[in-house]
């Protein structure tokens, strides 16, 4: 006999297929491999907590636009089947002719301001008759084009597009359709997210002892077995979800702390605090 395989989300297979019965944790598929309709993460590799909401772009209902999205290379989101007037990597932006704001629930309706109506909103001022009044860095009739040297048009950009920003090397680019969120892990009893203690060289590895402690801060994740440890310092070790390649957070601003309470025996260790 064989152990049934489904990836963590199911406890009992089919004895003859070995197709995993009532997949957990919003998965599917014969080994709950995949994540149902409507959710995105890899449950392969990120446990009990990988298949999150699609955020399109948020998940509360009166503010998820489409229920469709799939897991793209860098990690992220991208949702699919934007209704009629929205549009971007998760249907955050109204298209032109219309106006909302999506990210606070806002639904894209027609603008229905006909002496400015052929003036994309991200980067006019008005219009004078049927002449659209064009921002800094835009241009174009309908002051829909970013200007050579500028890139990402958008409402919220005093000058409608901003500067290229490469180094010195060259003045030509253009958006991106990634985006940056904050990445983070709720831990609850038995939980851990897929968290482990590593020494220095990787040979050492403990994923299981662990506490979830509740603070004002929210769950935090917490070890005192030092003594099976030894003298040898361990970091802690994070799960995929903050790893892999991240690129895309060039120019952004990692935050994290360290905190610990010392034993009876506990002393300070001359050594790095990140490995």
């Amino acid at each position: 006999c064989e152990r049934c395989d489904c990836n963590g989300h199911a406890s009992s297979c089919d004895k003859e297929t070995g197709n995993c019965l009532q997949c957990l944790h919003n998965t599917a598929g014969p080994r709950c491999e995949r994540c149902q309709d409507g959710f995105y993460g890899n449950p392969v590799t990120d446990g009990a907590q990988a298949c999150q909401p699609c955020p399109c772009p948020g998940t509360a209902s009166n503010n998820q636009f489409t229920l469709t999205c799939y897991l793209e290379a860098d990690g992220q989101p991208t949702c699919q089947g934007c209704p009629t007037g929205y549009t971007g990597r998760r249907c955050e932006r109204c298209e032109p002719g219309f106006i909302g704001n999506p990210l606070l629930g806002q639904r894209c309706s027609v603008d229905n301001n006909d002496n400015c109506y052929d003036c994309d909103e991200r980067g006019s001022e008005g219009c004078n008759g049927d002449v659209c009044h064009c921002k800094l860095n835009v241009e174009g009739p309908s002051c829909s084009n970013c200007k050579a040297g500028s890139f990402h048009l958008s409402r919220d950009v005093k000058d409608g597009c901003l500067s290229c920003f490469c180094m010195g090397v060259t003045q030509q680019c253009s958006s991106s359709t990634h985006y940056r969120d904050t990445v983070s892990s709720v831990f609850s009893p038995g939980n851990f997210q897929g968290f482990a203690l590593v020494n220095r060289q990787r040979t050492n590895r403990i994923s299981t002892g662990f506490t979830v402690e509740v603070s004002t801060e929210g769950t935090q994740l917490s070890y005192t077995n030092f003594d099976y440890l030894g003298q040898e310092p361990h970091y802690w070790q994070l799960p995929g979800i903050f790893q892999d390649d991240k690129v895309g957070s060039y120019g952004g601003k990692i935050k994290y702390s360290i905190s610990y309470v010392a034993g009876p025996r506990g002393s300070p260790i001359d050594d790095a605090d990140v490995q």
